[in-house]
């Protein structure tokens, strides 16, 4: 059984090893980031900046994490799952300039777990494409619904989220976990938590969050996993929009 020792640890080593470029209810909804007027000079025209480019306006499967990626015997499974959890019922105002957005889930097994064990984990992956700078908006917007959520109780559990450093990836990412009170089968707490990782790879005006959900109670995000998983949806994306 996975547990959640070593968990500080093992992410600050993968942090100090990788050059860090990333930057459910006690608060009410968290106010969306406001501008701040600056005197920089004049950035290019939004025709020439791929972060205001309209992103496509549908994804394909090829465009998420596949079997080879995830070592799973199923291929990507389209649902209905929110892409994050609620974060105190935060809201995104990137909403009204989206094109499309898909969510998909596969299992995990991590390099060396014979595929006949329980799977590692369960990874849900969202892709979102965005108009005008509706993608670095909704950055921004997870980025500020964290800060402003660092702790919520929900069905009677308190759940908490913080903001990790992480590796970076494409023209904007993030990293934060959430962390709960682990449950045994009957639901009793048994002292220890859960933590579930989730990381925001921005291209263009395109998103992916991928929000590692775990698989049975005590088992914890490991941040190696996460990281390779990341890694690879990175590279997915980067096909697709250059195809």
């Amino acid at each position: 059984m996975k547990t959640t020792t070593g968990y500080s640890l093992a992410l600050l080593t993968l942090a100090s090893v990788i050059v860090a470029g990333c930057d459910r209810e006690r608060a009410a909804t968290p106010a969306s980031p406001t501008a701040t007027a600056t005197s920089a000079a004049p950035s290019a025209s939004p025709s020439s900046s791929p972060a205001t480019r309209p992103g496509p306006k549908t994804v394909p499967a090829k465009a998420f994490l596949q079997k080879e990626d995830t070592r799973s015997t199923d291929g990507p499974a389209v649902v209905p799952e929110p892409m994050l959890p609620p974060l105190c019922k935060a809201r995104y105002a990137s909403d009204a300039v989206r094109q499309v957005r898909q969510t998909r889930t596969m299992r995990y097994y991590n390099p060396g777990t014979p595929l006949d064990n329980t799977p590692d984990g369960t990874i849900l992956q969202t892709i979102s494409s965005y108009t005008g700078e509706g993608g670095a908006r909704l950055v921004a917007e997870i980025k500020a619904a964290v800060e402003a959520c660092p702790q919520e109780t929900l069905e009677g559990y308190t759940y908490t989220n913080r903001l990790l450093t992480g590796p970076k990836h494409g023209d904007e990412s993030l990293l934060f976990e959430r962390a709960y009170p682990t449950r045994d089968v009957d639901g009793k707490l048994t002292g220890g938590n859960d933590v579930r990782l989730i990381a925001v790879v921005r291209i263009g005006n395109v998103v992916t969050v991928l929000y590692e959900t775990g698989w049975e109670m005590g088992w914890s995000a490991e941040p190696e996993s996460m990281e390779r998983l990341t890694a690879k949806a990175e590279q997915r994306m980067k096909a697709w929009l250059s195809s």
